[in-house]
C-alpha cells in the first residue's frame, strides 16, 4: 500500500517481500518476521507476534510492533495504523535530523582564524607597496593601486581548504 494513501486507523495486510508503509500494532502474525535493520542496527530479522508487551520496552524489543520502512522478509500478518509520516519512529528521527545545528570543528575554526590573520597581513602589506609605489617609486597614483591590487588578490589565497584537505588526506 502506498504511504500516501494511509490513515491511521488503517488495517493494513502485509507478506513476505512488503515494505511497510505505516507503524502500527500487530493483530495477526503467521511466522512474520520483518527486518528493522534501518531502526535497531541490527541485520537479523525480527520474529514478530501479537503478544501483548506490559512493560514499557526499547523499540527493538517491540515484539507486537512494526515499524515504516522495514522489510517483511517472512511469513504473512495484519496490522493497525497507529503512526504515519512525521510522528512514525523513522520519521522522529528525521526530524532529530532536521533540527541538529551546523557546528564548526575546531579545525575550521582554526582555519578560520587563520585565514583572517592572512588576510590582514597580507592587506597591511598591500597598503605599504602603495604607499611605497607613491612616494619612493615615484610612480602614477593609477599604476600604484593597480600594483596594490594585484598583489593582494594573488597574495589571498582561496584555494586555503583545499590545501588543507588534500594534505590532510595525503598524511591519513
Amino acid at each position: 500500500m502506498n504511504a500516501n494513501d494511509l490513515t491511521i486507523g488503517d488495517l493494513v495486510c502485509i507478506e513476505a517481500g512488503d515494505i511497510i508503509s505505516g507503524d502500527g500494532r500487530l493483530l495477526e502474525a503467521n511466522h512474520l518476521q520483518v527486518n528493522e535493520s534501518h531502526l535497531t542496527g541490527e541485520v537479523e530479522s525480527i520474529d514478530k507476534s501479537v503478544e501483548i508487551i506490559k512493560e514499557k520496552t526499547i523499540l527493538a524489543k517491540q515484539k507486537n510492533m512494526v515499524f515504516s520502512g522495514s522489510l517483511v522478509n517472512h511469513g504473512t500478518g495484519k496490522y493497525i495504523v497507529c503512526a504515519i509520516g512525521m510522528q512514525t519512529e523513522i520519521g522522529k528521527i528525521a526530524s532529530l535530523l532536521d533540527n541538529t545545528k551546523n557546528r564548526k570543528t575546531p579545525l575550521q575554526k582554526n582555519l578560520d582564524t587563520l585565514s583572517g590573520q592572512l588576510s590582514l597581513l597580507i592587506l597591511i602589506i598591500c597598503f605599504l607597496v602603495l604607499i611605497l609605489q607613491l612616494f619612493v617609486a615615484r610612480e602614477n597614483i593609477l599604476d600604484a593601486l593597480m600594483m596594490a591590487v594585484a598583489l593582494a588578490v594573488a597574495a589571498i589565497s582561496e584555494a586555503l581548504s583545499s590545501i588543507v584537505t588534500i594534505i590532510l588526506s595525503l598524511s591519513t
